[in-house]
């Protein structure tokens, strides 16, 4: 029986392998490190920001429209931002949700956008402990 060396196989395409492992990679890491395309909102020198007057308007026109849909009851009555229990229970995640960058599949309102003093104002009504005043 005679013994024949096989002939190894050709490892060309690892460096191609690799440069897009690492380029999904850093593309990952960015995605997750994104910043928000708004400025920084400080609350500093905002007035007391009343939900009557201030964030229900923002909700009725931006958050619970349509005919059963969205935030007006049909995703479910605990979704109903007309409710002021409601929305006030998911207040951290709202704030959290129009501050996330435009392009973020999570980003709120889903349909059209809040001006950057619409989200100042949800911003500061949740850090100044999200009354119902």
């Amino acid at each position: 029986m005679s013994f024949i060396p096989m002939k190894r196989k050709s490892l060309a395409l690892s460096p191609i392998i690799l440069v897009l492992i690492s380029v999904w990679i850093i593309s990952c890491v960015n995605h997750n490190l994104e910043t928000s395309d708004i400025p920084p909102i400080s609350c500093d020198t905002i007035r007391s920001v009343s939900f009557i007057n201030d964030i229900k308007p923002i909700i009725t026109s931006n958050c619970a429209i349509g005919s059963g849909t969205c935030h007006n009851g049909g995703n479910g009555p605990e979704l109903d931002w007309r409710v002021f229990q409601n929305f006030h229970d998911h207040a951290s995640e709202v704030k959290r949700r129009v501050t996330l960058p435009s392009n973020d599949p999570d980003k709120m309102p889903r349909i059209g956008q809040l001006t950057f003093e619409q989200i100042q104002l949800m911003v500061c009504w949740v850090e100044q402990g999200a009354n119902n005043n």
